[in-house]
Order: structure tokens, then C-alpha cells, then sequence
């Protein structure tokens, strides 16, 4: 699973370990299921978000699952891709 966003998906000023998503992650291994990989960036703009893993890691990286965490205001000033 991959998770996007902003710095609340981020975990800005949370330790590592206690992440939601190293929460999630130590869940769904438990369960045998899923890796999380946080690729969440703080004050990126939603376009910038998405820029980056488009070009560089979804070439190469299969995802079953991707989460996007922005706040809404992000999401409606952004320009189209």
C-alpha cells in the first residue's frame, strides 16, 4: 500500500513508530497482507504529490492499494495534470 499526502498522512512531528501508518503496517503484516511505504511530503502541493511517483516510482513499483490523505482545499485549488 502506498499513502500520499500531505503532513498529517506525513505524521509531521509523530515518531516513526507510532505513524498511523506504521500502525497500519505492523496490522496488515501481522496479517500476512500488506507493506505500507509513507511516500507522504509536507507543503507539497497536491499536483507536486502526484508528479513525482507518476515520473519516477510507479514505473517501477506495483501498488495493490494507494491512499490519498489531502486536505480538501489542496485538492480544489489544484490545476488539472
Amino acid at each position: 500500500m502506498v499513502v500520499m499526502g500531505e503532513s498529517y498522512a506525513e505524521g509531521a512531528g509523530v515518531k516513526i513508530g507510532e505513524r498511523f501508518t506504521a500502525v497500519l503496517e505492523n496490522k496488515l503484516r501481522a496479517e500476512k497482507r500488506y507493506n505500507v511505504v509513507n511516500m507522504a511530503i509536507t507543503n507539497a502541493s497536491f499536483n507536486g504529490q502526484l508528479e513525482l511517483p507518476k515520473r519516477k516510482l510507479f514505473p517501477r513499483i506495483t501498488s495493490k492499494w494507494l491512499c490519498l490523505l489531502f486536505f480538501q482545499q489542496s485538492i480544489t485549488a489544484a490545476k488539472p495534470v
